[in-house]
C-alpha cells in the first residue's frame, strides 16, 4: 500500500493537464501486453533521461 500512496501524492501535486495525459498513458499501457509494456516503459525511460543524447545522435 505504500508504494500506492507514494504514487499518489506524487500525482496529487502535479498539474491538472499533465494528470490527464499521465492517464491517458496508463490506459494505453494497461492494454499492451505484459512485455510491451515492459518495452514501453523502458523507451520512455530512454526519451527521458537520453533526450541530449539523441539531439546530438539526430544533428
Amino acid at each position: 500500500m505504500v508504494l500506492k500512496e507514494e504514487i499518489t501524492s506524487i500525482i496529487d501535486t502535479m498539474p491538472e493537464d499533465f494528470q490527464k495525459e499521465l492517464l491517458i498513458y496508463l490506459k494505453k499501457l494497461e492494454k499492451l501486453s505484459l512485455s510491451k509494456a515492459k518495452m514501453s516503459i523502458h523507451l520512455q525511460t530512454i526519451l527521458t533521461e537520453d533526450a541530449e543524447v539523441l539531439k546530438r545522435l539526430a544533428q
